[in-house]
Order: structure tokens, then C-alpha cells, then sequence
């Protein structure tokens, strides 16, 4: 891949992959080192990249190597876990707030804290399907051939996710649409 390839690559679509991967890790510094590796991989697989696809499919290609760096980290991670335990620090998300501190943008503000959360408690397959539906705004066909699951398995996992979050949210007093 030529330096004006990778040069256009980054510059077109560094945004987007960086903004995947801190949905993904739940971190900037994390986010910072996928979004690296990922272009990195993207170079090393340039004889694979698709040939003549428009941006979209560049960039979901882009983020099906996220997916798989991160999968990969996972499961190392897990390894190293069962080897050797360490403790783990839980992960807050600090945001700031507006100037202007209505009631509504408070409670708004919580109420997607809270989202994150319950995104973040899910199983890892849900989980995944919701970042790369909402946060990539993948399709659910484009989702299926890059985790190479059915459509409908797509749709399910999607559905068993919104209505995992949705309950727990309303057992602890918050009012959620079923939208």
C-alpha cells in the first residue's frame, strides 16, 4: 500500500475507527492503542483490503479488524486472568456538564451514564452486536457477514441486549420507551 493510501486512510477514516473502538474499550488510552493497532493491521493486510468498495465498506472493514484485535485482547486477557488473578478497578465515566444545568439535561445525562453501563454488563456477543449497530451504525447484514452469524442471530441478540437493559433500567425506577 503506497504512503498516499495509508495517508488518505487515516485522514478519511481515523475519526470513525477511533470513535468505535471507545465504545468498544470504554476508554480513551485504550481506544488510542486499538485504533493504532487496527491501522497498523490494515497496512499488513493490504494485499486483503476491498478493492473498489465505496468508504462505507472500507471503514466497516476498518472496524471488523478493531473487532477482531479486540476479541483477540479479550481473550488474552481472560488467559492471563485464570493464570495469574489481578484485581480489577471499576471504570467510571465521568462526563462534564453544560453550563446550563436544567433538570432535564441532568437527568438525560444520567440516564445515558446508566445505558453505558448496563452496555458495558452485558454479554460480550450482545455487546459487541450493540456497538457495531448503534455506535458503528452498521447494518445488521453488514454485522452478519463481518461476525459470520446469521442475520436473524443479529436481530436476536440485538433484541435480547434492548430488552436486558430496558428491564433493568425500569427496576430501578427509570421510565424507558420501548423504542
Amino acid at each position: 500500500m503506497s504512503s498516499e493510501k495509508i495517508e488518505y486512510l487515516v485522514e478519511t477514516h481515523l475519526s470513525s475507527v477511533f470513535q468505535f473502538c471507545c465504545y468498544l474499550t470504554g476508554n480513551r488510552l485504550d481506544a488510542e492503542d486499538l485504533c493504532q493497532d487496527t491501522f497498523l493491521k490494515a497496512m499488513e493486510l493490504s494485499h486483503k483490503f476491498p478493492c473498489g468498495g465505496t468508504e462505507r465498506d472500507t471503514r466497516n472493514y476498518l472496524i471488523g479488524i478493531a473487532v477482531h484485535l479486540w476479541k483477540n485482547l479479550q481473550r488474552k486477557k481472560r488467559r492471563r486472568q485464570r493464570i495469574a488473578p489481578e484485581e480489577t478497578l471499576e471504570e467510571t465515566f465521568v462526563h462534564q456538564a453544560d453550563e446550563m444545568m436544567l433538570e432535564d439535561q441532568v437527568i438525560k445525562q444520567e440516564l445515558v451514564v446508566e445505558v453505558q453501563k448496563e452496555i458495558g454488563r452485558l454479554p460480550e456477543k450482545q455487546r459487541l452486536v450493540v456497538h457495531l449497530f448503534y455506535s458503528a451504525e452498521m447494518s445488521m447484514e453488514e454485522i452478519a457477514g463481518l461476525l459470520h452469524i446469521p442475520r436473524e442471530t443479529v436481530k436476536s441478540r440485538l433484541r435480547l441486549a434492548k430488552n436486558k437493559i430496558r428491564k433493568r433500567l425500569e427496576v430501578r425506577g427509570y421510565e424507558v420507551s420501548s423504542g
